[in-house]
C-alpha cells in the first residue's frame, strides 16, 4: 500500500533531523522545499500502486482490463437498445394523411429517457393512432420501461399528438461491465481455447452477435459434440443459428461430428407476495420486482439452473421492496444439459 504524503513528509523531516540537528521550520525555505518533494514522491508512489493493478486481470478496470481481454480475443459485450411499440393518437381524425417520420423523439413523464421512432409511421386520414415500432435512444437497463412510461413527444407537430406505450419496452441491457469482463477473461484462463475443448466451440459461437450464451455437450456413446447457442433471454433466430453452424464447421477437426441446435426453452413461472417498503406504493415495487427478475431471466445461460435463494435476492433486491414470500408451488429449477429456463407469467400480489 502507497504511503500518504503525511507519512513520506514526516520521513524526510526525521531524516533531516538526524543530519542536521534541528528540524526545519516551519513555512520556511527547507521545510516548502520538503513539503514539495513529499508531495512529487506521493504521486509516484500512487502511480506505481494503480500501475501494480492494473498489471493482472484479477486487480484491472476500465481500458486496462480492455487490454487484458483482448491478448486474450474478448472484447467488452456492448449493450442492447431496448424496443417496444408506441401508439400515437390524435384527439379527432383529420381530412388528410399525417406522416409521422422516422426519427420522431419521445419521453417519460420526467424526460429522464427517450425513445426514437425505427421506421416511418402514418396515421391514415379518418382516424386517430397508429402504432410505429421504436428503440431507446442509447443502450442500458433503464430502458426497459413498463407500460404507459412514455407520455409526451419531443419533436414538434404542427398537430397535437398524444404517445403512450401500451407494452412493455424490453431487450435494453447494460454495457458489460467490469466484474462481468473480468469473470470472462478468468474462465477463459481456466479453460484455454486450443481447438479441441469446449471452450474453443463456446468462444466461436459468442463472437456472433445475436449469441448471448452457448453450451457445449458430448454423447460419451457416439462422440458426437452438440453446441447449443442463445439469445440474450431466449432463443436466437435460425439465420444466426445457421451462421454459428457454418462458423463451428468450418473450424472443426475432421473426423468429428458437431451439431448447432438451439436449446430446449422451458417456461417458469413466478408466484411472489411482496411487501412494499415505507414511501413506496406497492405498484411501485412490483413493478421493481418485476424489471428484476426480468433482467435475471435475461441474465440465464444455456444449461444454468434457478434457485429460489438466487430469485430471492434479485426480489428483495428490487428498490422499495420491505419483505416477500414465495408461492406454495415454486420450487428450484434444475440446471439440465441443452435446456433454457424463459421467464413465464410472473405473478405479483401484495402481502397482507
Amino acid at each position: 500500500m502507497a504511503r500518504s504524503y503525511d507519512e513520506i513528509l514526516e520521513t524526510m523531516r526525521n531524516a533531516y533531523y538526524q543530519q542536521a540537528g534541528v528540524l526545519p521550520q516551519r513555512c520556511g525555505d527547507t521545510d516548502i522545499k520538503l513539503r514539495l518533494l513529499a508531495g512529487e514522491l506521493y504521486s509516484l508512489c500512487t502511480n506505481i500502486e494503480w500501475l501494480k493493478k492494473q498489471m493482472f486481470p484479477t486487480t484491472a478496470s476500465g481500458s486496462q482490463l480492455d487490454l487484458h481481454a483482448e491478448q486474450r480475443g474478448l472484447t467488452r459485450l456492448p449493450g442492447s437498445k431496448a424496443t417496444g411499440l408506441i401508439i400515437f393518437s390524435l384527439n379527432m381524425p383529420l381530412d388528410h394523411d399525417l406522416l409521422i417520420p422516422q426519427g420522431t423523439v419521445c419521453t417519460t413523464a420526467d424526460g429522464s429517457v427517450n425513445f426514437i421512432t425505427s421506421q416511418n409511421g402514418t396515421i391514415s386520414a379518418g382516424t386517430t393512432s397508429t402504432y410505429i415500432s421504436s428503440e431507446a435512444q442509447f443502450s442500458g437497463k433503464q430502458y426497459n420501461v413498463a407500460p404507459g412510461a412514455v407520455k409526451s413527444v419531443v419533436t414538434s407537430f404542427s398537430v397535437g399528438l398524444s404517445v403512450q406505450n401500451s407494452t412493455p419496452f424490453s431487450g435494453g441491457t447494460d454495457d458489460e461491465s467490469d466484474d462481468e469482463l473480468r469473470a470472462r477473461i478468468m474462465d477463459h484462463m481456466k479453460n484455454i481455447s486450443n481447438g479441441i475443448n469446449k471452450q474453443y466451440y463456446i468462444d466461436l459461437a459468442r463472437s456472433l452477435d445475436g449469441v448471448y450464451s452457448a453450451q457445449v455437450t458430448e454423447n460419451t456413446n457416439t462422440h458426437a459434440v452438440t453446441v447449443y447457442v442463445a439469445d440474450r433471454g431466449g432463443r436466437t433466430t435460425d439465420a444466426v443459428l445457421a451462421q454459428a453452424a457454418a462458423l463451428i464447421n468450418s473450424n472443426r477437426p475432421l473426423g468429428l461430428n458437431i451439431q448447432v441446435s438451439h436449446p430446449q426453452v422451458m417456461n417458469c413461472e413466478v408466484t411472489v407476495s411482496i411487501k412494499p417498503a415505507d414511501n413506496y406504493t406497492f405498484t411501485q415495487a412490483q413493478n421493481n420486482v418485476t424489471e428484476a427478475i426480468e433482467d435475471m431471466f435475461d441474465d440465464l445461460e444455456v444449461g444454468q439452473g434457478i434457485t429460489l435463494a438466487r430469485l430471492g435476492s434479485v426480489i428483495i433486491g428490487a428498490e422499495g421492496v420491505a419483505n416477500y414470500s414465495f408461492g406454495s408451488s415454486m420450487a428450484d429449477k434444475p440446471a439440465n444439459d441443452g435446456f433454457l429456463w424463459y421467464k413465464g407469467t410472473v405473478t405479483i400480489t401484495e402481502m397482507t
